[in-house]
């Protein structure tokens, strides 16, 4: 007997309990393929995270098309590279609606993606203060990697 990987004992009066359909179903969903099903959610070819409703192509499964597109030029093209210091906005974070936040996005590169962002310090999540502008390429849709703007383009 076979019911989602659920297989009868190897004991002829063993009929599978409740708790085995379960195990056999958790398996199913979440696990590689069972019996050469393949499973419920798949995993993002880029981040790893569970995918109930994503993009798909040549490459693999995504979760987003940030996911999806980081995972075609994962970094800066060379004239992004160019344009830009080594230097890194670093981490953002907010307490209360308290700290930092990367806001905006203008010029978007037509070979990486990256967008032109800048970071600011908020109260309530409101920017007031902007700490600097900064070439942005999310990785996933919680991380990115970003460089600082050289001062000549900054200002514009």
């Amino acid at each position: 007997m076979l019911f989602i990987g659920v297989r009868a004992s190897r004991r002829a009066n063993h009929t599978p309990t409740s708790t085995d359909y379960l195990l056999a179903l958790t398996s199913y969903i979440f696990n590689s393929s069972i019996d050469g099903v393949s499973p419920m959610f798949e995993k993002c070819t880029n981040c790893s995270t569970r995918v109930v409703v994503g993009k798909s192509d040549q490459h693999g499964i995504f979760c987003s098309t940030v996911c999806q597109h980081f995972y075609r030029s994962p970094g800066f093209c060379q004239s992004c590279d160019a344009s830009t210091t080594i230097e890194s906005a670093g981490s953002t974070y907010t307490l209360n609606g308290i700290g930092t936040k990367i806001y905006g996005s203008k010029s978007p590169c037509s070979k990486c993606g990256s967008t032109i962002q800048t970071k600011f310090f908020c109260v309530i999540y409101i920017p007031l203060i902007p700490l600097g502008k900064y070439r942005v390429k999310w990785a996933t849709p919680s991380r990115y990697i970003s460089r600082r703007l050289k001062p000549s383009l900054s200002r514009s």
